[in-house]
């Protein structure tokens, strides 16, 4: 703040219409790489119970979290609530 007062500054937010800030985003999203999402798939005893399955999936998210892969520890999440909500 002593700087800016030292050289006459004051301080503005910026203000960007919706359209401004989508144009200036676009550049950047048609260089994503797009790629369609994986189901995830694990190895499972059919014989696991309904608690069991979701330790294990659970294990699963967590080492998926660790290793920074968010999308399939997301789609292991989704999964257990899936198995949670149905009570299978």
């Amino acid at each position: 703040m002593a700087y800016n007062k030292e050289h006459g500054i004051t301080p503005v937010s910026i203000r960007k219409s919706t359209d401004e800030v989508i144009l200036s985003t676009g550049v950047v999203d048609s260089k994503r790489k797009r790629t369609r999402e994986k189901p995830v798939r694990v190895k499972v005893d059919p014989d696991l119970s309904g608690d069991e399955l979701i330790a294990l999936l659970e294990k699963e998210m967590l080492e998926a979290a660790a290793h920074l892969e968010f999308e399939k520890a997301a789609s292991l999440r989704d999964r257990i609530f899936e198995i949670r909500s149905t009570g299978s």
